[in-house]
């Protein structure tokens, strides 16, 4: 999977992916909408398509980091 970046007419850089079915907005690195400064819009965080907060794309990234349960200390209580 590929995220490809895009620069549009109006200054607003996209990323996304495609999809077989459709292209979806999505970024692991940051932002997947990203408006120009004189616009005075927040940033937009997808990941897979899905509109998400910035705390929940954090939240999200955290999860993907790919350490196993075994490992991660925030399941240290569950596993014993």
């Amino acid at each position: 999977m590929q995220t490809i970046k895009l620069k549009s007419v109006d200054g607003r850089v996209i990323y996304y992916f495609n999809n077989p079915d459709r292209r979806v907005l999505h970024n692991w690195d940051g932002p997947a909408v990203i408006f120009p400064k004189e616009s005075k819009q927040k940033p937009e965080y997808y990941l897979f398509g899905k509109q998400l907060l910035k705390e929940q794309w954090e939240e999200a990234k955290r999860d993907f980091s790919g350490i196993p349960p075994s490992k991660d200390p925030r399941f240290e209580q569950s596993m014993r």
